[in-house]
């Protein structure tokens, strides 16, 4: 164990691929800063270390437009001259599933891997808080540290913690080394270039100002100061402010040195320190803005993330694995394409919602590639699968279909098969057909015509929505149904009330102005007035609400005491829905 005295200064930037300017924009600027940096690299070996970071995503963006650069960043990322990851993209952390935070460490250990070095720190500096499990997550990539700047609460003073702890997973399962960045993940950014009489004066008094500060809540004599911040470029003449320090012993004891977070957390973990400990996530904000308000701005980037995470992990990989076990290829490289344009939506600014709109519009097109990527990669290993079964003989003309359940435990739920027939209807009466199971059990359902035609659907047909409840469709596994030709009166349902939801769980009562109360049965609890609707002033931005400075003066839309259309717009066995709408 040593207990030397040194500051590590790492040279870097903090790189948002898109906010106020969209990601074209920001890549022209970083292919500048990459030139440049190139190039000091190449004529200054003093220079020894520069961080991206924690990303590599930025690789694949410069070099996308700049090939030709590809040996020297390999050649200098190898040398640990260019430090890049552990991550893909820096994410936000409650937005994203815990597998997408796992396929994001994956990527960029991958792509890092594959130009010489992951730099193995878990540098996540900006994100607005940090989930409990992130130790879990950095250590089953034998990352044993995590560098973070937002989220810190009152926890800091009541426990009397110090910049570096040790961060306990629920449960203390395991845990990791923590460094909170207090005093930004910029501490030393925007160096003065002003030398007087050959030194850099002003520079190393704002490096001497930040040591003060972190001494005081220092628990150990090796500190680290990040000198760059949003979107800098390389101060090149870093190497000779480190210098100045060293030859000046009126600064102190502590040496200045130039290297990457790795190196910082080694030295760290060199000196022989008593930490103390914290367990639980971290979603306060008094050392830095939180901007929760972003995890419901723009609510569609949340569910249409949702979705195609929902389709990659649940059914595109699994039935994809399945099918990969029945003898068919696996599609690797098709899924991970299909995961990279999910995860460039993941970076704190796109997901969260908060930045420009021609920057959420250029996500609107990355979740419909992941989407469309997931749905042909399920329908391909569907095919595969369905091809190798041996079904049972079925009666004459019927249609036999498969329900799939890619969980791995028996699943009751809602199945939906949209299905064409033959002849122009304006009811349900050209849809005869009686449904069964593999057991010849025959299963309600309940129909409703598609009037937005599919793509592909035969001419002069109709078209149905059939919503049935699949029973007990076992684990990983699949259940036959047979559509069989047959003239059927469609289950109808006496004393149905316009207004009401009712099943063993729940009663759901709509009221006049459209909120309904809500029964729980079991409990034996109402909820009154749910679903009330307000629209009122905000001068806030996309990061936080703020309510004018006038309240009294506000005009606040709202649908108390205003009577609403209510019907019911679909009902039968499986389910119901009541459509309410508003003239506000």
């Amino acid at each position: 164990m040593t207990s030397e005295k040194e500051m590590i200064v790492v040279s870097e930037t903090h790189w948002d691929r898109e906010w106020y300017l969209p990601f074209q924009e920001y890549r022209a600027k970083l292919v500048i800063l990459v030139d440049k940096l190139l190039k000091i690299l190449e004529e200054n070996p003093k220079f020894t270390n520069f961080t991206f970071d924690g990303q590599t995503v930025v690789l694949e963006d410069y070099l996308e437009v700049k090939p030709e650069s590809e040996p020297l960043l390999r050649k200098y990322i190898t040398e640990k001259r260019i430090s890049v990851g552990p991550w893909y993209v820096l994410p936000d952390e409650f937005l994203v599933s815990g597998e997408a935070l796992v396929r994001n460490l994956m990527l960029g250990h991958e792509i890092g891997r594959s130009f010489g070095r992951v730099m193995r720190a878990g540098y996540i500096p900006d994100p607005f808080g940090h989930i409990a499990q992130l130790p879990q997550i950095l250590k089953g990539f034998n990352i044993n540290s995590v560098l973070f700047m937002r989220g810190m609460d009152d926890s800091f003073e009541n426990l009397g913690l110090n910049l570096e702890f040790i961060w306990d997973s629920p449960g203390k399962v395991t845990s990791v080394l923590a460094i909170f960045l207090k005093y930004g993940y910029g501490s030393v950014a925007k160096l003065s270039s002003h030398k007087a009489g050959g030194i850099y004066k002003a520079a190393l008094r704002s490096i001497k100002r930040v040591q003060r500060k972190m001494l005081n809540r220092s628990a150990s004599t090796v500190l680290v100061l990040n000198n760059g911040s949003d979107h800098d470029e390389v101060q090149a003449f870093l190497p000779e402010v480190i210098e100045n320090w060293n030859s000046s012993p009126e600064l102190g004891e502590f040496k200045l040195v130039q290297n990457d977070f790795e190196y910082y957390i080694e030295k760290l973990r060199s000196q022989d320190l008593q930490l103390k400990r914290y367990e639980g996530e971290f979603r306060g904000a008094r050392y830095h803005y939180l901007l929760s308000g972003v995890f419901s701005a723009r609510m569609w980037i949340k569910q249409l993330n949702a979705e195609c995470q929902m389709l990659l992990e649940n059914w595109a990989e699994p039935t994809a694995a399945f099918s990969w076990l029945l003898g068919e290829n696996y599609p690797r490289d098709y899924l991970w394409a299909g995961w990279k344009w999910l995860l460039r939506n993941h970076p704190h600014d796109s997901i969260c919602g908060c930045s420009i709109d021609e920057v959420h519009r250029d996500m609107r097109t990355r979740f419909s590639w992941a989407k469309q990527i997931a749905d042909e990669i399920t329908k391909e290993s569907m095919y595969a699968i369905y091809n190798r079964i041996q079904l049972k003989p079925s009666p004459k003309r019927a249609i036999p279909f498969l329900v799939f359940n890619s969980l791995p435990w028996d699943r009751t739920d809602i199945a939906h098969l949209e299905v064409s027939v033959p002849g122009k209807s304006h009811d349900d009466l050209n849809f005869q057909f009686e449904l069964i199971d593999s057991s010849n059990n025959v299963v309600p359902y309940q129909l409703k015509r598609i009037l937005d035609l599919p793509r592909l659907t035969t001419s002069n047909s109709s078209c149905y929505r059939l919503s049935f409840l699949a029973k007990n469709i076992p684990a990983c596994g699949f259940e036959v149904f047979r559509l069989i030709p047959k003239q059927v009166d469609l289950p109808t349902e006496q004393n149905i009330k316009s207004n009401q939801l009712e099943n063993e769980f729940y009663l759901i009562t709509v009221h006049e102005d459209g909120t309904f109360s809500i029964t729980d049965k079991e409990l034996q609890k109402t909820y009154q007035k749910v679903g009330i609707i307000e629209d009122c002033g905000d001068w806030g931005d996309e990061y936080d609400f703020s309510p004018p400075v006038n309240p009294d003066a506000d005009l606040k839309i709202t649908n108390e005491n205003v009577k609403a259309e209510i019907a019911m717009y679909e009902s039968g066995p499986a389910k119901k829905t009541i459509r309410i709408k508003y003239n506000l």
